[in-house]
């Protein structure tokens, strides 16, 4: 539970302390650093297994004046990454297979030139082997895909708008009524030009039997004198 004291998972003996806890990686090393900048890397592999409340095995040599006690460790592999921290408030930036890599009970090589007063505190992984780089079995999302930020400006603005309606509100529920469509005038169709061309040819006709029927003018005057 919560309030729980745990279980001895190793035996320490004064002034001896914890200072690093991690999970294992196949075909990964244990990196130690001293205060003095003095580091080396170590396979996990040959760590024998033991139960707990266990004294452990040797991983360091005896800290001298010259290497300083053992301050840092972490399983790392040989693609990471490392940044070294100190006292003073600066890092630097390491490969981890720049640093050599030796047997448990040794105690490294330097790493890190430091002034007198200044010690290694912290080490950290940077970038592990399934962050933050692409393979080729998981290739990079490419920048296509991904919408500019002056697409997403316009998008947003467009949403803002409001729209403007044509003709009087009559919305209901989110959406506008369709506008009556306005009826096409009827119109009588014109006539045909084969009609008026056969009542031009009566009318022609129909005079001519008229003036035909019609006696002459001076032919009349002449039986009346």
């Amino acid at each position: 539970g919560r309030s729980a004291a745990g279980v001895i998972a190793i035996k320490l003996s004064p002034p001896e302390q914890l200072i690093y806890m991690g999970l294992v990686e196949e075909g990964a090393s244990l990196l130690v650093a001293s205060a003095k900048g003095y580091a080396k890397r170590t396979p996990v592999s040959e760590y024998p297994l033991q139960s707990r409340s266990g004294r452990g095995v040797a991983t360091y040599a005896k800290a001298t004046p010259q290497t300083g006690p053992l301050v840092a460790a972490t399983v790392v592999a040989d693609a990471d990454t490392l940044a070294f921290v100190c006292a003073t408030g600066n890092a630097e930036v390491r490969e981890a297979r720049s640093i050599q890599t030796q047997g448990r009970s040794t105690r490294g090589t330097p790493v890190l030139r430091l002034l007198d007063k200044d010690s290694i505190i912290a080490v950290s992984r940077l970038a592990l082997p399934h962050e933050g780089r692409s393979s080729p079995d998981t290739p990079a999302q490419s920048s296509r895909n991904t919408p500019s930020t002056k697409e997403k400006k316009a998008k947003s603005t467009a949403a803002r708008v409001p729209v403007k309606s044509t003709g009087p509100a009559s919305a209901v529920a989110g959406k506008a009524k369709p506008r009556p469509t306005a009826k096409k005038a009827t119109s009588a169709k014109p006539p045909t030009a084969e009609k008026p061309a056969a009542n031009s040819k009566k009318g022609k006709g129909a005079g001519t039997e008229k003036s035909a029927n019609r006696p002459p003018s001076g032919g009349a005057k002449a039986k009346q004198r």
